[in-house]
């Protein structure tokens, strides 16, 4: 299902080679990771019917799978939520001294929250929701909207995200398709 929800373009088909060749330690150490936390983060996914490789995308380009990975910007966990955006799904404090968005299952269910959300904004298209993600809901929607609902992919779209972005949403769909494709790319 996830191989028709996105373009299998040469920007992905570059973040396949960068993931399999000067990136491979990185991709090892995600796919290392996520199966020990396979368990507590799939069924999130799965319930809000979003392909488990999407997870594992994301997965590895926020954190390489580690769970106490933290941005310079403020963004913690295996799946790097911000305080605020955090905060609107559910994750932060306990109560116990222990921040949610540590936490494996919490986290990808935010996750999947947030996902859906966004996709339901943005005409069901996954590039642009990963664009949300990474680069910000507000700029996402506002440049669908001026766009007329064109995809991530379209010159016009595409050139309003910074190149963070740019590299992000690729990327986060290359590692999704190895995921999806182990086998044949020998992980």
């Amino acid at each position: 299902r996830f191989v028709k929800m996105v373009q299998f373009n040469p920007a992905v088909q570059a973040g396949i080679r960068r993931w399999l060749t000067d990136m491979r330690p990185q991709l090892m150490d995600s796919y290392e990771n996520y199966r020990y936390m396979q368990h507590l983060m799939s069924p999130a996914f799965r319930r809000h019917g979003l392909p488990e490789a999407l997870l594992f995308g994301i997965m590895a380009k926020e954190s390489n799978g580690k769970v106490h990975a933290g941005s310079r910007v403020g963004a913690v966990g295996p799946l790097q939520f911000m305080p605020a955006t955090g905060r609107r799904f559910g994750l932060g404090p306990d109560g116990t001294g222990f921040d949610t968005r540590f936490d494996a299952r919490s986290a990808a269910e935010a996750s999947a929250s947030y996902m859906n959300e966004r996709m339901g904004q943005l005409n069901r298209n996954i590039e642009l929701a990963l664009a949300a993600y990474n680069g910000g809901e507000g700029r996402a929607l506002r440049v669908f909207n001026q766009g007329g609902g064109q995809g991530f992919w379209t010159d016009s779209i595409y050139n309003q995200f910074p190149g963070e972005t740019k590299d992000y949403v690729p990327m986060v769909i290359a590692a999704a398709w190895i995921f999806l494709h182990q086998q044949q790319y020998g992980v």
